[in-house]
């Protein structure tokens, strides 16, 4: 399965559910306890849900492949040779199905007068025909829970922070932004238990680091502005915090225990 194809699939997905509630979908996102999502977007289906225009170059996002081919068609003479009409096959689920990029164009080959029609047409078919009723369901849903006018001064990298928050956790900044209780309360980083759990932390690869704050806290990732903005179930801020327990407390609590 291409690019393409996993494209036009994750949006036929986004199609099925939100066609039962147009809000569902993000709402679901946004009541798992936090704004940041782990589930990343394209640039390109940001670049919808902010209305902003599409360009050549955003094709790559989508489709590596397919933009290098028509890359190369656009800077090769003789496209006659190539015996490419106006028309693109579309497989989903093994079911192939030919589509005319306009009308007739399975009878009008692409030749050096056209190319440039042919590419226009190709581009607008990946990023917009294919793909236009699955992208209003995903944006109708999106502005019921949140409206347009509250991003529409954000470009797509920073709608992509607001939603994903920071992929790097730093160590220095987790353990600057992180409360101690119990019988860790007095010493603090100086507690023999504490040191060793940095140490620890230190050592750990950003995989091992991300399943550690998603186990204490429910979210792989950081809000746009770090661990000085994690926020508790209720939604009020809620530093990182490291209890001591007792012998007799067997069961070791996690977000996932949290009501």
């Amino acid at each position: 399965m291409s690019t393409t194809d996993i494209f036009v699939v994750v949006l036929f997905l986004y199609h099925i559910l939100v066609s039962y509630s147009p809000n569902l979908l993000w709402t679901c996102l946004l009541l798992r306890g936090r704004a940041v999502t782990p589930y990343r977007l394209s640039f390109p289906l940001l670049q919808h849900i902010l209305g902003a225009p599409l360009s050549f170059s955003d094709l790559a996002f989508i489709d590596l492949e397919l933009y290098k081919n028509l890359k190369f068609l656009k800077e090769h003479d003789e496209v006659e040779k190539l015996g490419l009409d106006f028309t693109v096959t579309m497989e989903c689920f093994g079911a192939k199905n030919i589509i005319e990029l306009k009308p007739g164009g399975g009878n009008m080959t692409v030749n050096s007068e056209n190319v440039d029609e042919y590419l226009r047409l190709r581009f607008e078919h990946v990023v917009l025909r294919s793909v236009e009723d699955q992208v209003w369901h995903l944006r109708t849903g999106f502005y019921e829970v949140i409206p347009p006018e509250l991003i529409c001064i954000f470009d797509f990298c920073e709608l992509e922070l607001l939603l994903n928050g920071l992929d790097e956790l730093d160590v220095n900044e987790w353990r600057r932004w992180t409360t101690y209780h119990g019988d860790y309360r007095m010493k603090g980083e100086d507690h023999p238990v504490i040191r060793w759990f940095w140490e620890i932390v230190e050592d750990m690869n950003p995989e091992d680091r991300a399943h550690l704050l998603q186990f204490c806290t429910g979210a792989s990732r950081l809000p746009p502005l770090g661990f000085k903005a994690l926020t508790s179930n209720d939604g009020c801020f809620c530093r990182f915090s490291i209890h001591s327990i007792q012998p007799r407390d067997s069961l070791l609590p996690s977000e996932s225990c949290i009501a």
